[in-house]
């Protein structure tokens, strides 16, 4: 892997997003969430899905 690029900053990014969609995904199936809650988790989600799908079209992931 090359070192001090926007390619480290993407796979970072990915790999951190991945583990923030793992507890958002566990933490919302432990409790009933609220509407409020349910509506942040799905913006956050769909941001970091966003951000993916633009870093995949730029051919960096």
């Amino acid at each position: 892997m090359r070192t001090g690029t926007t390619f480290d900053l993407f796979v970072n990014f990915g790999l951190g997003g991945l583990a923030v969609i793992l507890i958002l995904f566990f933490s919302l199936r432990a409790k009933q969430p609220s509407e409020t809650e349910r509506s942040r988790a799905q913006s956050i989600l769909l941001i970091l899905l966003v951000l993916y799908l633009v870093s995949r079209a730029l051919g960096i992931l």
